[in-house]
């Protein structure tokens, strides 16, 4: 349990790492914000809306998750976009959608559930988190959150049976 309380900043950070280029702030003459605040990057591109609120259920999937399903439902923290993804298929996004108010989702699928795949919720690749809403989504785990090496961390995963 230890570890997976150490791995989770850590895959966190890592794909906060990758979302982006970031670019080394320099001191204005004038004493001005170094750094963007019109939600763009140095680079003139839109930037998605950061996360705000991260209160709500843990992040589950409803079990079990049947061959031939074409909608994944379950729970996790209010108005948070999600992806739910193939480990298996190395992150293939298989749907995309979001938790409801009442901290709710089903997820339509682009193809059918295959048996004996590993599934999994995770933040969509083009996320923003704000530094203390990490705190929080790291206590929103389900029970069968980890690392996939090589695909990403996900908050819940199941085998399709």
């Amino acid at each position: 349990m230890k570890r997976l309380l150490l791995a989770i900043p850590i895959c966190l950070l890592l794909v906060l790492a990758g979302c982006g280029s970031l670019s080394t702030p320099t001191a204005t003459p004038d004493g001005t914000q170094p750094y963007p605040t019109d939600q763009q990057n140095p680079n003139g591109e839109n930037l998605p809306t950061p996360i705000a609120d991260v209160d709500g259920p843990n992040f589950t999937l409803d079990r079990p998750l049947s061959v031939g399903a074409t909608t994944v439902t379950g729970q996790g923290p209010f108005n948070l976009s999600i992806d739910i993804i193939d480990v298996t298929t190395m992150g293939e996004v298989l749907g995309s959608g979001k938790v409801s108010a009442d901290g709710k989702f089903s997820v339509q699928l682009a193809q059918p559930l295959q048996a004996q795949h590993i599934v999994g919720i995770a933040l969509p690749a083009d996320a923003r988190i704000a530094d203390d809403a990490i705190k929080v989504l790291e206590s929103k785990v389900g029970e069968r959150a980890r690392v996939y090496p090589q695909v990403t961390f996900v908050f819940d995963s199941e085998v399709v049976r």
